[in-house]
């Protein structure tokens, strides 16, 4: 009785064994366990301040070094695309880009000045660079001109004008409470001119516009033409 009470354990212990075993190897990985790849934390860059005003002490300050660098990409594209934004002149697509050869110009003046108005475009569209177009939104530069008659009692002896330069600009809020957008010209300069006849005022307002006011907005599309026509 006691032999039939010993092989009945050691049975029993065999077949515990064995199930012990049977569960291992099902729970038991086919290969050794890779570690999870830790993810990459935020971490400050140039281009936070540069383009968000963010630098690295308020980056740090508010928690931002807690997010993901993926995270505080898309938080950043978020800020960005929700910047209020100040746009200068016209802005071309690729199949315009030839419009970055010129200096659009809007030239305008009281109902009274359109005779001189008519002039001075005719004198700044000789120039080969020089495009005329209809509204401030299209123009590089804005050209409004205001004419005076010299004269003592009922004698004329030429003409007076002041012109003013400036440069068509549009503030954009694109979110908020105070989203919208308000169209402004830039001042730029100013000019006096004075002469016996009117041909030759505008002629001189013409030749110094192109020497004096012109240069910048060449310069300013010959960069963007390098890096359109890189594309």
């Amino acid at each position: 009785m006691q032999r039939k009470i010993m092989i009945s354990g050691c049975l029993l212990a065999v077949i515990f064994v064995a199930s012990a075993q049977t569960r291992q190897s099902k729970t038991a990985p086919n290969g050794p366990q890779t570690p999870a790849s830790a993810v990459p934390s935020a971490k400050w860059e140039p281009f936070w301040e540069g383009l968000l005003g963010i630098t690295d002490a308020e980056f740090k300050a508010a928690g931002l070094e807690r997010l993901s660098s993926q995270e505080a990409a898309n938080l950043w594209s978020t800020i960005y695309s929700h910047r209020p934004v100040l746009t200068c002149g016209p802005t071309f697509s690729e199949k315009e880009k030839d419009e970055y050869r010129y200096v659009h110009l809007h030239v305008s003046g009281a109902d009274s000045d359109a005779g001189f108005v008519g002039l001075l475009r005719g004198k700044l569209s000789a120039i080969k660079d020089a495009k005329m177009v209809p509204t401030d939104e299209d123009a590089d530069l804005g050209v409004s001109v205001l004419t005076v008659s010299n004269q003592t009692d009922s004698h004329k002896f030429g003409i007076t004008v002041s012109t003013n330069i400036y440069e068509p600009c549009v503030f954009e809020v694109r979110g908020g409470m105070a989203s919208g957008a308000t169209k402004f010209g830039k001042f730029l300069d100013q000019l006096i001119n004075a002469g016996a006849d009117q041909d030759g005022v505008a002629s001189g307002i013409a030749n110094t516009l192109d020497a004096r006011d012109f240069d910048q907005i060449r310069q300013n599309h010959s960069e963007i033409l390098k890096y359109v026509e890189k594309e």
